[in-house]
């Protein structure tokens, strides 16, 4: 009985697509992996320790596996999961209370696993394209299952929060992407469809990506205003990149600070008056 109860904690089954994923709670490895048969296991690599070297101090990744029936194993870390997002720019304080936050997590891992199922049509995917592929599965999710927004708004405002914090984090920085889609449909518009496969094939056309000497210039202008070590003042530095990023950082700010302080910071960035007209 008390096996059967720590192997219900450690593990569990998520649809994806027309296959299943096994999550598996990484202080509960070896009771998780007791799921899989051994033509799978031999698959994933074979020495506990290795499951914990991978994932380090992340709350969530995923190892793809192909089988008929397996299509991913989901390692989470609940004992990692943040509770919130956190940025200092120019002696403002921004901080966000995180909420279901493992919750999102595991649908960001999921979408990395159904996005080859619909992506087969598409150029070979970038690093960046298959993250904001997983949140944009996320936000379709958060809001089918919530019929609210709320939640994909909290992953966008955190992944503006994160690439605040440490640049390093540009790869994962979705808030361009979500922000189109969250500005486009509405709730009930998302909740009519049937699928992911046909919101993706409606949506996916349309989204507006940052390519080539977009992308450059707006993770450079990022680095720049972002960068700790960046003592420059040069307001007009990349003025032609600031009216988007001003775009996609002021609901952010707006959020967080209200609008007084939004607009204070955003002066102070040299961005207050970089909106698109």
């Amino acid at each position: 009985m008390i096996f059967n109860l720590l192997l219900l904690a450690s593990s569990y089954w998520v649809d994806v697509d027309n296959k299943q994923a096994l999550v598996c709670d990484i202080n509960h490895i070896q009771l998780c992996l007791n799921n899989l048969d051994t033509p799978t296991l031999a698959l994933l690599p074979t020495k506990i320790a290795r499951y914990k070297e991978m994932m380090g101090l992340h709350h969530a990744m995923v190892l793809p596996i192909t089988t008929p029936e397996v299509t991913g194993l989901i390692l989470i870390n609940p004992k990692e999961t943040p509770k919130e997002a956190f940025a200092i720019v120019r002696n403002v304080s921004l901080r966000l209370t995180l909420k279901q936050q493992q919750q999102l997590s595991l649908w960001h891992e999921q979408g990395h696993l159904v996005t080859p199922f619909l992506s087969h049509g598409l150029s070979s995917l970038t690093k960046y394209q298959h993250e904001w592929l997983a949140d944009l599965y996320l936000l379709w999710q958060s809001v089918s299952k919530t019929k609210s927004k709320a939640l994909a708004w909290q992953q966008l405002h955190r992944r503006s929060l994160d690439v605040i914090n440490d640049p390093a984090n540009l790869n994962h920085w979705s808030s361009p992407i979500l922000l189109q889609v969250l500005n486009n449909y509405t709730v009930g518009q998302i909740l009519g469809f049937q699928s992911y496969a046909d919101f993706f094939a409606e949506v996916y056309p349309k989204i507006k990506q940052l390519n080539g000497d977009e992308q450059a210039e707006t993770y450079n202008l990022i680095r720049f205003l972002f960068d700790d070590n960046s003592t420059r003042d040069l307001p007009n530095y990349l003025y032609w990149r600031r009216p988007k990023l001003a775009s996609v950082l002021e609901p952010t700010f707006l959020h967080i600070l209200g609008k007084r302080k939004a607009d204070n910071l955003l002066k102070n960035l040299n961005l207050a008056n970089s909106f698109p007209e």
